[in-house]
């Protein structure tokens, strides 16, 4: 910001002799709008190093993908490419249809992902859609939906009501989001498919999760990093990988809630997984546990067996079943 209500967003390539380079401000022409910029890289047009929450800008070997408003309600997403740094391309703005909705969108959040080819963004439209959507900056085509409030929610119950903070990759897209009943995870969509990461109610190293942070920050490659804050109050950084979409069954985790024993192992969506046991590991034969099949989706699964230490020593093991 400068005197006389200047503002805008400006470049600096450490290394070389030049100095900063003007990437947009409120004398630049809105990209497929009217007028010029009248705010920039948030909503309230404060851009805060290290402040609460995500300013609307990020930055990826020189490109600037940033949030912009104008007069009139004008808002949306642009992008500077470091070929032609003064000249914003138009990403998507409240003139863009929204796909696989109605209407057009009526507005964003500053939560961005951007990956230097792909970007993404959330944006919200006529009676209460909202919805992650992508695009991809080589062509500048028209946004294409990853997930909205018509998306059921992968190994959960119901639809998407809400989505917040999402991370772009070269592989991958993740993403926060919520649910009726108080649900709220982690997802990830790779090569057209949407799954689930981590949940509210999943457990790590014992503890029960009572709430998740994801920033944009949040992928890099394949493993997500997030924040967990457990019902006993404590917190904690984690890491998680995500498994190929074809990997081999395995079980990853083993927990005791009580009496119950959770077992969570990987699946494959299309495929049904039941659970057997026996007495022990010379037994004559695994018997089905009746009421454990469960259908596949590409991620994680997890099966609760209720009073399972309440009873006689077991072997368990998953599946696939027809």
């Amino acid at each position: 910001a400068g005197s006389g209500g200047q503002q805008g967003i400006y470049l600096m390539n450490r290394g070389l002799p030049v100095g900063p380079t003007r990437v947009a401000d409120l004398n630049t022409p809105i990209p497929g709008g009217t007028g010029n910029f009248l705010s920039l890289g948030s909503a309230a047009g404060i851009i805060i190093v290290g402040g609460a929450g995500e300013a609307g800008i990020i930055i990826v070997g020189g490109d600037v993908l940033f949030y912009g408003r104008g007069s009139g309600s004008q808002q949306g997403i642009y992008l500077s490419s470091h070929a032609s740094p003064t000249v914003p391309y138009r990403i998507a703005d409240t003139a863009t249809a929204i796909p696989g909705g109605v209407g057009t969108f009526a507005g964003f959040q500053n939560a961005l992902g951007f990956n230097g080819s792909d970007a993404a963004f959330v944006g919200s439209g006529p009676g209460g859609q909202q919805g992650i959507y992508g695009v991809s900056v080589a062509v500048i085509g028209p946004p294409f939906k990853v997930a909205d409030t018509a998306t059921a929610i992968p190994s959960g119950n119901g639809n998407f009501a809400s989505f917040s903070a999402v991370s772009v990759s070269a592989t991958d897209l993740a993403f926060l989001a919520s649910g009726a009943g108080g649900q709220s995870g982690i997802y990830d969509m790779t090569g057209g498919q949407l799954r689930k990461v981590i949940s509210v109610g999943d457990g790590i190293q014992g503890k029960t999760i009572a709430g998740l942070g994801f920033s944009r920050g949040g992928i890099f490659g394949d493993p997500i990093a997030f924040q967990a804050t457990f019902i006993d109050g404590s917190q904690g950084v984690y890491s998680i990988d995500v498994l190929p979409l074809q990997s081999e069954l395995r079980i990853i985790a083993v927990e005791k809630t009580g009496n119950d024993l959770r077992l969570s192992f990987t699946s494959v969506a299309g495929q049904n997984y039941g659970i057997q046991s026996r007495a022990g590991l010379s037994s004559a034969g695994w018997a089905d546990l009746p009421g454990t099949t469960t259908p596949g989706t590409g991620a994680t699964i997890q099966v609760a067996l209720p009073n399972a230490f309440g009873q006689p020593q077991q072997f368990y093991r998953v599946k696939i079943v027809p």
